[in-house]
């Protein structure tokens, strides 16, 4: 249940189930600017890597660009507030997005909010090469 204003709960809970099933030792936790800290990681490295950063279009794609050299060969990158499916960027012509849909977190299409900035910097990144969990508001990649 982690949002911006409970960052304390948020914690507790990770290590709380982290040592539940005993991989406290195996979690490293970055904390900050996604474009900032993503530099102290080492390149093909970490078994998964859970973007959930901002949702405009320019953080996701410096998120999706640098996060996957972090990730090892095999590895899995997730993807949080993936608002959509595998064919929401067609569904929505998300390649054709303009500025305000871009730059703005949610963005709403006849009533269906879509994070317009996600859907495009994933798929454009990834080649439409993601398997998306839509009751999840997630998208699952594994690298080659």
């Amino acid at each position: 249940s982690y949002n911006e204003d409970n960052p304390t709960e948020w914690k507790h809970h990770l290590w709380s189930e982290a040592e539940k099933f005993n991989v406290k030792d195996r979690i490293t936790v970055f904390e900050g600017d996604s474009r900032k800290m993503i530099h102290n990681m080492l390149d093909n490295y970490y078994d998964i890597v859970f973007i959930d950063g901002g949702h405009e279009y320019d953080i996701v794609k410096s998120d999706v660009e640098n996060g996957y050299l972090k990730l090892k060969k095999g590895g899995i990158m997730i993807f949080d507030d993936f608002s959509g499916d595998n064919t929401t960027y067609d569904e929505f012509d998300i390649g054709n997005a303009n500025e305000e849909m871009l730059k703005n977190d949610t963005y709403s299409f006849d009533g269906r909010n879509i994070h317009v900035g996600v859907i495009k910097a994933v798929h454009e990144f990834l080649k439409g090469d993601y398997i998306c969990v839509p009751s999840h508001d997630k998208c699952y990649h594994i690298k080659k």
